[in-house]
């Protein structure tokens, strides 16, 4: 179960990765205006598997509830932190970046990275409650 779900989270950050990539050389994010929201999506996808990986995985937070809501809620939180402190990097980074739409497109971003940490959630719930892993944790 662990392995497995390591796994599945390096390949979801190397297809992430090579998406990045491929946006940067093309300027799709520029041509493209919902490839943003795509990658904002897989991003917080990422971010709420991974955290979960750990969180549960780890012998540190074992003794947690591994409750459906519990799961999804700790995904949530996790990519918001993450979401936010990079939204504050950006202004911080480039002050000039604060233009004319960036708090809809900031909102748009954390709406699409917790709609990724809620599919994460629900991903994850599904790999820790199938009758072949649960036995495994």
């Amino acid at each position: 179960m662990r392995k497995n779900f390591l796994i599945f989270n390096l390949i979801l950050i190397l297809i992430i990765s090579v998406l990045n990539k491929l946006a940067l050389v093309n300027f799709w994010f520029w041509k493209y205006w919902w490839y943003d929201i795509m990658m904002h999506f897989l991003g917080g996808l990422w971010v709420g598997m991974m955290f979960l990986w750990f969180f549960y995985f780890s012998n540190i937070f074992e003794k947690f509830d591994k409750s459906f809501l519990n799961i999804v809620f700790a995904s949530i939180l996790s990519v918001w932190i993450i979401g936010v402190g990079w939204e504050v990097f950006e202004v911080w980074a480039d002050p000039q970046y604060f233009r004319e739409g960036y708090v809809f497109d900031t909102v748009l971003d954390l709406i699409m990275d917790t709609l990724g940490a809620i599919i994460g959630g629900v991903i994850y719930y599904k790999f820790l409650s199938s009758k072949n892993n649960y036995a495994k944790i």
